[in-house]
């Protein structure tokens, strides 16, 4: 059974083939300090709500296929 994940996280840009959203803390009992997706279209320093599926963790890097998004209102 797969779980989607829900956060809401700012956008830091884009490394390599992926875009980069930050996030610290903790996720299943390891410590996650990047959040990686591989498609969408972001604006630098937005706030965005992200639906994530088919996650992994390596490095301290949670990489996750992006579901959907949206820009979070502030």
């Amino acid at each position: 059974m797969h779980k989607k994940l829900y956060l809401v996280s700012r956008y830091m840009g884009k490394e390599k083939t992926y875009h980069c959203f930050h996030f610290r803390g903790y996720y299943c009992g390891h410590y996650i300090r990047k959040v990686y997706v591989s498609c969408g279209n972001f604006d630098l320093g937005e706030e965005y709500i992200l639906v994530l599926d088919s996650v992994k963790i390596e490095n301290s890097l949670l990489l996750g296929q992006l579901v959907r998004f949206k820009k979070f209102p502030i």
